[in-house]
C-alpha cells in the first residue's frame, strides 16, 4: 500500500500540488467552468484550477506538456505497478516486445489531449464526446478537426479501434488465466504487464490503436509459447 501511495504522489509536480489549494477565488467568478469541473475525475482527485492554470488564467505549461506531466507512469517494469500511462501509450513506448517507438499518428503531428478531451475549449469534464453522441451543431472529439468526414464515418473508425482492442484484451486475459502456472516466469510477467498497460490507459486502444493492439498480439504469442 505504501508503494502505491509513493508512486501516486510522485506523479504530481510541485506546481500541480500547489494548485490543490488557492482555487476558490477562481471558482467564485468562473461558475460555468466550475460546474463542469465538478463532474470530472479531476475534481474527485482534488486537481483544481491552479493545478493547471496560473492566477492570470494562462496555462502553467504548454498544451503539449501540461496533461502528460501527471498522465505518465515512467519506466514500466515487468510485474510492477503501473501509474497513469497515457503519455507512454501516445508516444508508443514502455511496453514489452515492440523494439522501436510507435507514436500515435495524430499525437506526432501536434494533436494534444485537450484537442479531443476539450474540443470546445470550455468544458472541464474532459469527457470524450463521440461523434454519435454529439447533438446537432455541437462539437465532438473528432469532427472539430476532421471536418470533411461524416460523423458516422468517424464513429465507425473509433468503434473499430476499440472493438479490436477489446477483443485482444479478452484473449490475453483468457490466456493469462490459462497459463497461471507460469506467472513466476519473466515472459508471463511481460505479457501480463502489457495487458495492464493497455487497460490502465483507459481508452480501449483509441489513444494509439496500432501500438495497443501490437502489444496485445505480442502478449498472445508470449503466453502461447509457455509450455
Amino acid at each position: 500500500m505504501g508503494l502505491v501511495v509513493v508512486v501516486g504522489l510522485g506523479l504530481f509536480s510541485q506546481s500541480v500540488m500547489a494548485g490543490v489549494n488557492g482555487s476558490k477565488r477562481c471558482m467564485n467568478c468562473h461558475q460555468k467552468e466550475t460546474a463542469s469541473w465538478q463532474k470530472s475525475v479531476h475534481a474527485n482527485k482534488q486537481i483544481k484550477c491552479l493545478s493547471c492554470h496560473k492566477r492570470n488564467m494562462a496555462l502553467r505549461k504548454s498544451k503539449e506538456k501540461l496533461c502528460v506531466q501527471c498522465h505518465t507512469t515512467g519506466k514500466i517494469k515487468p510485474g510492477e505497478p503501473i501509474g497513469i500511462p497515457q503519455k507512454e501509450m501516445l508516444t508508443g513506448v514502455g511496453g514489452f516486445g515492440v523494439e522501436k517507438p510507435m507514436p500515435e499518428a495524430m499525437y506526432s503531428v501536434g494533436v494534444t489531449c485537450t484537442d479531443c478531451h476539450m474540443p470546445d475549449g470550455k468544458k472541464h469534464t474532459f469527457k470524450i464526446v463521440m461523434p454519435k453522441q454529439a447533438k446537432e451543431g455541437k462539437t465532438d472529439a473528432c469532427i472539430s478537426c476532421h471536418t470533411i468526414f461524416q460523423p458516422e464515418i468517424m464513429q465507425q473508425a473509433v468503434d473499430d479501434w476499440q472493438n479490436n482492442t477489446s477483443n485482444l484484451l479478452a484473449k490475453v486475459k483468457k490466456l493469462l488465466k490459462k497459463k497461471e502456472e507460469f506467472k513466476g516466469q519473466e515472459l508471463y510477467k511481460k505479457a501480463e504487464t502489457n495487458y495492464r498497460f493497455v487497460k490502465k490507459d483507459g481508452s480501449k486502444g483509441a489513444h494509439n490503436p496500432d501500438y495497443a493492439q501490437q502489444l496485445l498480439r505480442i502478449s498472445v504469442r508470449m503466453l502461447e509459447s509457455l509450455r
